[in-house]
C-alpha cells in the first residue's frame, strides 16, 4: 500500500491533482491519498482519508492574507501532531511506501512519519516553495527541510528538467526522474485553422499573477481586430476568469469542466493560449514548473501561443522541439504581428503532437514513476 500525501483532494481541479490521477490510475499495487488540506475539503476521491495539518481558526482562516502571515504559523506548530497522526493512518491502512508533494510543510511530517514506521519514502516536487510560501513566515525553515528530505529520501521526482538540475546544484547531486500529466491519446494530425478566425482558448485557473499578460493579451487582439475587422476573435477561458476587464474583443467564461468538455472545447477554437507571468518576483512559478495545461495543448492538434519570459521551463522545451509561437516579451504589437501571421502555425502543430506522442503519454508517465517506486519498495 502506498500513501500518496498532499494538502489535495486526489479529485481536485488543479494540476497536482490531474497529475496524481495519472500516475494511480491502473497502479500496480494498492494506493491510499492522504488529503492534509485544512478544513473540509471540498472535494474527495474514494477511498480517499483526510489528516489534516492543523485545525481551522474560524475568525483569521477566512482572510488569505492573515491566513498567510499569522495563521500558518499553527503549520509548524501542529506539525508533531500531523507526524503522529500520520504514522497512526499509515499503520492502521498498512502502508509500505509513502509518496508526498511539497505544497506546504506537510511533505516534512509525512518524511518523518515514514521513517518513524520504517518504510521508504519518495518525493515529488511540481513547484517550488518560494512560490507556494510566498509571504508565509516559515518559507526558510521548510525550505532547510526540503533539502534534506531532497538528500535522503529514496527516490526523487521532478516536473522538469531545468528543475532537476537546479535541486541538484542547490541541495545535492541525485538521481532523479520527470514525471507529469499523461495523455490516453493524441490527434492523429494537426487541425488547420481559417485564415480569418483567431479564437484563442485557455483552460485552467487565470492565476492573478497572468494579470499583465492578460493585459497586453487583449490589447494585441484589439490591434488585431482594428486591423482586420471582418476578422472572428475571441478569447474564451475554461476554468475562472478573476479579472475586470474592459475590451470590445469577446470573452466567453466557462466553469471548471471535464476533459471531456474541454475536448469539445477544442472543436471551436483556434489557437491555445499559455501565458507565465513575467514579472521577476514571479519567476519561482514560471523558471521551473510545467503547468499540466500544457500537456493537453501539446496533443491536440491545435497551436500553442506561449507568452511568457524566455527562461520558463516550459519556454525551454517548447523552444527547443519548435512546438508553439513563442511570444517572450509583454508587448502587444509583437502579440498581434504574431498571432496574425500564422504561417507556421501548421508546422509547429505537428512537432507538438511528436513531442506528446513520445515524451508525454500516460503509459510512459506510469511506467517511469512506477518503475522508481518499485526498484526501493520493500513490503513492510
Amino acid at each position: 500500500m502506498v500513501a500518496f500525501v498532499q494538502p489535495f483532494s486526489l479529485d481536485g481541479k488543479a494540476g497536482g491533482a490531474r497529475i496524481l490521477r495519472t500516475l494511480v490510475e491502473s497502479a500496480p499495487e494498492p494506493c491510499l491519498s492522504v488529503n492534509t488540506a485544512v478544513g473540509n475539503p471540498p472535494d474527495a476521491a474514494e477511498g480517499e482519508i483526510h489528516v489534516p495539518g492543523r485545525p481551522v481558526v474560524p475568525v483569521l482562516d477566512r482572510f488569505a492574507r492573515i491566513q498567510r502571515l499569522v495563521t500558518s504559523n499553527l503549520d509548524v506548530l501542529y506539525g508533531g501532531d500531523l507526524e503522529n497522526r500520520l504514522v497512526t493512518a499509515f499503520k492502521k491502512n498498512g502502508v509500505t511506501a509513502v509518496h508526498a508533494i511539497p505544497h506546504g510543510i506537510d511533505f516534512w511530517y509525512a518524511f518523518r512519519a515514514a521513517r518513524k514506521i520504517g518504510v521508504p519514502f519518495f518525493l515529488n516536487v511540481h513547484d517550488e516553495l518560494y512560490y507556494n510560501l510566498y509571504g508565509v513566515p516559515y518559507l526558510s525553515y521548510a525550505v532547510k527541510r526540503l533539502a534534506e528530505v531532497w538528500r535522503n529520501a529514496d527516490g526523487v521526482f521532478v516536473i522538469s528538467e531545468v528543475m532537476g538540475e537546479e535541486y541538484c546544484r542547490r541541495y545535492g547531486q541525485r538521481d532523479y526522474t520527470i514525471v507529469t500529466d499523461g495523455l490516453t491519446q493524441v490527434a492523429s494530425q494537426p487541425r488547420s485553422v481559417a485564415s480569418q478566425s483567431r479564437r484563442v482558448y485557455m483552460m485552467g485557473s487565470a492565476h492573478m499573477s497572468y494579470r499583465e499578460n492578460f493585459r497586453v493579451l487583449f490589447e494585441g487582439l484589439s490591434l488585431l481586430k482594428d486591423a482586420h475587422p471582418d476578422w472572428n476573435i475571441s478569447l474564451t477561458i475554461r476554468g475562472g476568469f478573476p479579472y475586470d476587464v474592459q475590451s470590445s474583443i469577446p470573452l466567453i467564461q466557462l466553469p471548471w469542466g471535464t476533459q471531456e468538455e474541454v475536448e469539445s472545447d477544442l472543436d471551436e477554437v483556434d489557437i491555445l493560449y499559455m501565458p507565465l507571468p513575467f514579472e521577476e518576483r514571479h519567476a519561482p512559478l514560471a523558471r521551473f514548473s510545467m503547468a499540466t495545461k500544457l500537456i493537453t495543448y501539446l496533443g491536440s492538434g491545435l497551436p500553442i501561443l506561449f507568452h511568457g519570459p524566455e527562461y520558463a521551463a516550459a519556454c525551454r522545451l517548447l523552444r527547443k522541439y519548435d512546438a508553439a509561437t513563442i511570444v517572450d516579451a509583454n508587448e502587444a504589437t509583437l502579440l498581434a504581428s504574431t498571432i496574425t501571421d500564422g504561417t507556421e502555425f501548421g508546422q509547429k502543430a505537428e512537432n507538438a503532437l511528436h513531442l506528446a506522442r513520445t515524451q508525454f503519454m500516460a503509459s510512459h508517465q506510469r511506467s517511469k514513476f512506477w518503475s522508481v517506486l518499485g526498484s526501493s519498495h520493500v513490503d513492510a
